[in-house]
């Protein structure tokens, strides 16, 4: 009981999450790589978590009630205790020879978070195609870098779209149509 499931469907989500892990296990997800997965996307929900301080709109800082997300991602990031925050809200400059810190405003620091979680779900959905791609490869025995046939390719014919609860699968349908305009 008090499994939503998906949206007008039958299946509840331990049986979607089921399905999940049997397709991930036939894609040779599995072990070390799995754990990877998951703390990857753990760590950009987890960052999409973090807020800024509106009080201050020219030096950002961390939200008080955004350090359970800041030190979450960070631990399944393998980041250094205390490190994100900085790394969010102050950017590294060279004046002369020294090394100089400078806060960044609230918008640069909102923007440096989504930047950082694009960067990292864009890295893992482009390992997820490889994997898919070489595992169909592995099963019809073909997999070689020159190896057309057989690859899977995602297009997304109508555009993005907003739900009021979006899934996994419309995530990735988004973000593939986003990449494939980028080209």
């Amino acid at each position: 009981g008090g499994h939503t499931g998906e949206s007008g469907g039958e299946r509840t989500d331990k049986m979607l999450w089921a399905e999940l892990e049997t397709a991930l296990a036939a894609q040779a997800w599995e072990g070390a790589a799995l754990q990877e997965l998951w703390q990857l996307i753990a760590g950009v929900l987890l960052l999409g978590n973090v807020r800024f301080d509106a009080a201050n709109t020219d030096a950002a800082a961390v939200e008080g009630s955004s350090a359970p997300s800041v030190a979450g991602c960070e631990a399944v990031l393998g980041l250094q205790q205390g490190s994100l925050a900085k790394a969010l809200t102050k950017r590294k400059l060279k004046v002369g020879g020294d090394m100089v810190e400078k806060d960044l405003s609230l918008v640069a620091a909102g923007d440096n978070r989504d930047a950082l979680a694009k960067a990292i779900y864009s890295k893992l959905f482009d390992r997820l195609i490889v994997q898919i791609n070489r595992a169909l490869a592995e099963a019809r025995n073909i997999y070689s870098p020159r190896a057309t046939a057989h690859v899977i390719g995602i297009v997304d014919i109508f555009g993005f779209e907003i739900f009021e609860k979006n899934s996994l699968e419309q995530l990735c349908i988004n973000f593939a149509n986003e990449k494939l305009q980028a080209l």
